[in-house]
Parts: C-alpha cells; structure tokens; sequence
C-alpha cells in the first residue's frame, strides 16, 4: 500500500492498496482528511497499488509512485506514464525543488 499526505493541503491524502474483496484499489484520494475515499484513476496498465508514493512538494499536482517501475502523474492522479526503473526501489520527493524525485532501486539511486 502506498499513502502520500498532498503538501499543500493537510485534508488531502494519496493512497493505493488492496480492496477487502482483493486485487488492486487502483489511485485513490482523500479531501476530508480520511473521512472518504474516491478511486481517480486505475492507472497506466490497470488498477495500480503502489508500494511508494510521494507527492511533490514544490508541485503538489505531481506524484510519483513505484508499480513495476517508477510512474509519474502530472494531474493530481488522473493520467500516468511508466517514467523507468523496472526493479524493487523507494522514493523520497525532495521539498523545494520542482519535478525532482529520488529513486533508490537496488543497488544504485535514480534521479529523475
């Protein structure tokens, strides 16, 4: 399960998971700080569940998430392109600057 608080908003959470009834929850939101849930997108190739996420700090409209590679959204969650990194890794977006997330895959580290 993947869950990012947005850093311009303390009511709105990122998350992806497995629904109770299993499978993949695909990209969902919070804007009522937890209270409810909606699914925004499946992602690229089918309901996603990513197992890092991180929204941007310096721009909170895009959001990286690691599925089978690292995925980039550019439109608080609606439309992802696969952006590399097809192995194991974390994330960790840097505040302050613009469009820069940090992969780490194993071994080595990716900057994007």
């Amino acid at each position: 399960m993947g869950f990012s608080p947005d850093p311009s908003d303390p009511l709105t959470y990122y998350a992806t998971g497995h629904p109770e009834e299993g499978g993949n929850s695909g990209f969902l939101a919070s804007r009522d700080g937890g209270q409810t849930w909606t699914q925004i997108s499946q992602g690229p190739d089918g309901p996603i569940d990513f197992h890092a996420m991180d929204a941007s700090p310096a721009d909170p409209a895009t959001i990286y998430g690691l599925f089978g590679g690292l995925q980039v959204n550019r439109d608080s969650g609606k439309t992802w392109a696969i952006a590399g990194v097809r192995r194991r890794a974390s994330s960790r977006c840097r505040p302050g600057e613009d469009r820069r997330t940090s992969v780490m895959p194993q071994p080595g580290a990716v900057f994007t």
